[in-house]
């Protein structure tokens, strides 16, 4: 019995394993210990493959479906200004001109312009200068003959009494500030909030209308709040940027006012915000050029600030090229007739001021200095750091734009 026992064992090995079972054959046809660690291993790294590509999947289809949901929540939320600027961008590159609608909290809807409405042209132009120069061969003439309301603002300028604007004429050289009319109404939700002692009623009730509410130009209930938000509001948010105490303050808004007061194109200039200037930037050109008719006017301190003034809001918020071609080199062809700048009875802060609008225009718009700081001494200029400081506080969106343009070293000197 142990012999047939011993005999049976061998050929038990060499029986082959069921057909139901795995094998594990390795590359040299063993299947050692070793050789099962190999198969094992490749399946796993298999399997973790798999499972990476599945996951890169998901997170593909993950980021698709959040930058859809952050698309449509920027088009819902976004400012009104960020989707001005984003729809001008596309008009730029189409050539279609376009205005927004008024605010609301859905995508904003974009309307083209009408084009067959009239535009105002500002004129810092010269009558012809014979009498056998006809108006029509006088170059603005022609430009602005087909501007429909253009013309009949235009056509006062051949009245104009050529002690002054002569030496204005010049100026047609550097270009044409072409601004649309067609501004938009101001809505009572746009307005700053005013104090119920300063609301003024309407027209219609003129028995019940404020007596201290009397100003250059036709009166509106809303240059009352404007007034009030400039003065209150506005215009102190940059004082610390500016480090100017409140008695500096009180003193520059106290010298505006009278100016502006006394002059029209000033008083529709002298505002704040994007909407306002936009909404008056057609009375305030119409205002300029018959300003610019009148010889006692035309070099005016009031009409010397507004022209800055406009240029300045032009920088911001309109045609930076009409801003440095044309309102900015007007301004200084005024100043010249003057004197310079040390001859204008201004304070030393309305200079200051005055100045650092030129540098902001001329870094905007890549150009030149025209009132430098070193033209008047012993009056020290604001520095860059609190030049950019205080457009943030009055304009932050446009100091962004600014900062770039700006180098890192001229912020700390």
């Amino acid at each position: 019995m142990p012999d047939n026992d011993a005999t049976k064992k061998p050929s038990e090995k060499a029986v082959a394993p069921p057909s139901g079972t795995i094998s594990f054959v390795a590359f040299d046809g063993s299947s050692s210990d070793a050789n099962k660690k190999a198969v094992r291993k490749q399946a796993a790294l298999a399997s973790a493959a798999a499972r990476k590509a599945t996951i890169a999947k998901k997170v593909a289809k993950q980021k698709e479906q959040d930058q859809k949901q952050r698309e449509k929540t920027r088009t819902i939320e976004e400012p009104a200004n960020v989707k001005r600027k984003r729809a001008l961008e596309g008009s730029w590159q189409s050539g279609v001109s376009i205005i927004p609608t008024k605010k609301t909290k859905e995508p904003v809807d974009y309307q083209r312009r009408d084009k067959s409405r009239p535009r105002i042209v500002t004129a810092y132009l010269d009558p012809p200068s014979s009498p056998d120069e006809k108006e029509t061969d006088w170059p603005g003439w022609r430009r602005t003959s087909t501007e429909g309301a253009a013309a009949s603002v235009l056509s006062t300028s051949t009245e104009v009494p050529s002690s002054y604007s002569r030496q204005i004429m010049p100026l047609r050289t550097t270009g044409w500030a072409v601004l649309s009319n067609d501004y938009e109404q101001i809505e009572q939700s746009q307005l700053p909030p005013t104090p119920e002692s300063l609301a003024s009623p309407g027209c219609s009730s003129a028995s019940m209308m404020d007596p201290f509410s009397h100003y250059p130009v036709a009166y509106h209930p809303v240059y009352d709040r404007l007034l009030h938000h400039m003065m209150t509001i506005f215009a102190p948010r940059g004082w610390a940027s500016l480090k100017i105490n409140t008695t500096e303050g009180l003193a520059w808004e106290r010298f505006m006012t009278q100016h502006a007061l006394a002059e029209p194109a000033l008083f529709l200039t002298w505002r704040a915000g994007q909407n306002v200037v936009v909404a008056l930037r057609g009375l305030a050109i119409k205002a300029i050029n018959e300003a610019l008719t009148d010889n006692n006017r035309c070099i005016s301190d009031g009409l010397i600030l507004a022209v800055g003034r406009i240029a300045f809001a032009e920088s911001l918020y309109g045609d930076k090229a009409a801003a440095n071609h044309t309102h900015r080199p007007a301004q200084r062809r005024m100043i010249d007739l003057r004197g310079g700048m040390a001859a204008l009875d201004f304070p030393p802060l309305v200079k200051r001021l005055m100045r650092m609008t030129d540098r902001i225009m001329s870094i905007q718009g890549g150009t030149a200095r025209l009132l430098p700081d070193e033209e008047e001494a012993g009056h020290a200029a604001f520095d860059m750091k609190a030049t950019v400081n205080v457009m943030e506080d009055w304009a932050p969106q446009e100091a962004r734009a600014m900062r770039k343009k700006i180098a890192i070293a001229d912020l700390i000197t």
